[in-house]
């Protein structure tokens, strides 16, 4: 089968693509901003367990969505610092504090829920920072990377 390059980033690519079929079906839209991330510095394990959850919960916000179906993945990036974005619809929603994350919407709070939590974690891993914020109809996670 035919790689299709959503972002330029392969490792990144391969987790859009595995995702793919199903962001079609719910109808979601995706669109990607800047030039390709790089990534390098991390380990390819990282970068799909970031991505992995970043993109499940965004599909899991969407489907609360009637409507307007979006995930935007953005990257801006200079020779210090490396900023990914990536943003979605989302239900109305009570905004957060800050350093809080969102409770998962699912029945088994138990076993679900840890995504934001293991992201948190591979960007503190590579003295990153990670800024979650619910507004009215958007969901944004923005990861901030030191470079160089």
């Amino acid at each position: 089968p035919v790689r299709k390059v959503i972002t330029g980033n392969e490792t990144v690519d391969v987790v859009l693509a595995i995702k793919q079929n199903i962001l079609t079906k719910e109808n979601i839209q995706v669109a990607y901003e800047g030039k390709p991330a790089e990534l390098s510095f991390m380990e390819h394990v990282d970068i799909c367990t970031i991505f992995s959850n970043l993109v499940d919960n965004a599909m899991e916000s969407c489907r609360q969505v009637e409507g307007n179906r979006y995930l935007t993945i953005r990257y801006t990036q200079n020779e210090n610092l490396l900023l990914v974005t990536l943003e979605n619809s989302t239900k109305e929603n009570q905004s957060l504090g800050e350093g809080e994350l969102p409770e998962t919407t699912k029945e088994d709070k138990k076993n679900h829920g840890l995504g934001l939590g293991n992201v948190m974690e591979i960007v503190k891993k590579y003295s990153g920072e990670m800024e979650v914020k619910q507004e009215k109809y958007t969901f944004t996670v923005r990861l901030l990377f030191p470079r160089g």
